[in-house]
């Protein structure tokens, strides 16, 4: 085989083993997320609600719903510090090294959050923590107090959203002194 010819045929099985390898697939440049589990509330006669509200995108970055209802047949005042019914918080990887961030409206915190992903990765510009402000909500029997969260990678992290559970914990949640938390899980890439 003339050298030609042979230099075409590394190419041409290079190309092949290398498809899909050499750019972002816009399926798979974003991990898949899920809450893997929800704490129940350490206060009396109510509960919470996680959910994934919309996914990554090249678009947007995941949104996460975190929900407190009031239980009870009276209404009841909950004081948190940072706000409700979860403060802007940290997730750390169980089996990694991996930090995740989530924030609370993009209205409010538009400097954190990027306009686009960078290099494939939406990423916090900063952290959205600040000063702890007690914050207090009034809600009625039946009535349920919901917030949607960005879900980014922390601006300190090394690299993006790697594979692996995230755990969001808050110390003296609402109060009470107790723990209240929940485990996001991302699969695929990242």
């Amino acid at each position: 085989m003339d050298r030609r010819r042979c230099l075409r045929s590394v190419a041409a099985a290079a190309g092949v083993a290398t498809a899909g390898c050499s750019g972002l697939d816009a399926g798979s440049q974003f991990p898949d997320l899920s809450v893997a589990a929800v704490d129940p509330v350490p206060l009396a006669e109510a509960s919470a609600d996680v959910a994934v509200e919309r996914g990554f995108t090249g678009d947007r970055p995941a949104t996460l719903r975190v929900a407190l209802t009031n239980d009870a047949d009276r209404e009841r005042t909950v004081r948190s510090l940072m706000g409700l019914p979860f403060p802007p918080y940290d997730g750390h990887q169980y089996d990694g090294d991996g930090v995740v961030e989530l924030v609370p409206r993009i209205e409010d915190y538009p400097d954190v959050v990027p306009a686009e992903p960078t290099r494939s990765c939406w990423a916090a510009t900063r952290s959205a923590g600040g000063e702890d402000v007690d914050v207090g909500r009034t809600l009625a029997p039946g009535e349920t107090f919901e917030r949607r969260y960005v879900l980014l990678s922390a601006p300190r992290a090394d690299g993006c959203v790697p594979a692996g559970r995230y755990r969001f914990e808050k110390e003296r949640y609402a109060d009470t002194g107790e723990r209240w938390g929940f485990t996001v899980e991302a699969t695929g890439d990242g």
